[in-house]
């Protein structure tokens, strides 16, 4: 979550537009993360509005996803009470699959004992298009970028 910011591509934009439009994300990711000293200003706030939605998916009997970073499926992943331990946090960054924030969000999701599918972050526009498809969404609709740093 910290230094990210979400790109919208629209499919009239130009090749030299997106390219563009990524250069000044990632600078201004990368100045966002800088002034933060590497820490998320939204901390808790984050956390409750995204147990509410997991709270309304539950509710709807709809499937949660979790999405690791490429090749790391499953890894680094903590439980609920090893969460406050530094020397637990930071083996789970060595090769984890999942950023500090998604580590407690899967670590809240196995307390509550909540199934869910795990993906490959290379997967997720496949995913994406799969959901477009089954809910007969346009395919003109617009891609979804993530940059991190």
């Amino acid at each position: 979550a910290m230094g990210q910011l979400l790109l919208i591509k629209y499919p009239h934009t130009t090749h030299i537009e997106w390219r563009e439009k990524q250069a000044e994300a990632t600078e201004k990711a990368l100045q966002l993360w800088q002034q933060s000293q590497g820490r998320a200003p939204w901390g808790c706030r984050w956390f409750e509005l995204w147990k509410e939605r997991v709270d309304e998916a539950v509710k709807l009997n709809q499937t949660l996803h979790v999405f690791y970073f490429k090749g790391r499926v499953g890894a680094g992943k903590l439980s609920w009470d090893q969460l406050g331990h530094d020397e637990a946090r930071k083996n789970a960054r060595v090769g984890g699959g999942l950023g500090n924030s998604q580590t407690a969000e899967v670590a809240y999701l196995d307390k509550l004992g909540l199934p869910y599918v795990e993906h490959d972050v290379s997967e997720f526009s496949s995913f994406i298009a799969q959901i477009r498809t089954e809910s007969g969404r346009a395919d003109d609709q617009p891609e979804l970028t993530t940059l991190m740093i």
